[in-house]
């Protein structure tokens, strides 16, 4: 069991991690579609550990699992827009780097994030208080 508190553990400082760059991206002076779309994967990928993780274990709670799906659905609907975006840019119709831009922003203050690290911070205690009845 404590191998999967560490698995655990690692899932949540990996997602802590991706939400800090997601919010550092509209600062960042050279953001182009490729590395949106990339933070975007991996942050996708993360959320999709962490449900995949807390599901098998018993772990989270319906707060938990909704949260996970609305800020899924909102990263996959920008990364769906910034490749529809690239798309115009290539017919040079669109200023795909302000576009960019605006998408990191929306991305940064979306309040999933926010209940995603409350979320996540109520997993880290339920995985703690595991972690000591099984010590005890």
């Amino acid at each position: 069991m404590t191998s999967q508190l560490y698995t655990l553990q690692g899932i949540i400082l990996q997602l802590e991690r991706s939400i800090r760059v997601v919010r550092r991206l509209p600062r960042l002076p050279r953001l182009d579609s490729k590395l949106l779309r990339g933070v975007i994967a991996d942050f996708l990928k993360d959320l999709s550990h962490l449900a995949v993780f807390s599901q098998r274990e018993g772990l989270g709670s319906e707060h938990l699992y909704n949260t996970i799906m609305r800020c899924s659905r909102v990263f996959t609907e920008v990364g769906r827009a910034v490749s529809t975006l690239e798309a115009l840019a290539e017919l040079q119709k669109v200023d795909l780097s302000t576009a960019v831009k605006k998408f990191a922003e929306v991305l940064a203050e979306d309040s999933c994030l926010e209940d995603l690290e409350k979320a996540l911070l109520e997993l880290k205690k339920q995985g703690l208080n595991l972690q000591r009845k099984i010590s005890a």
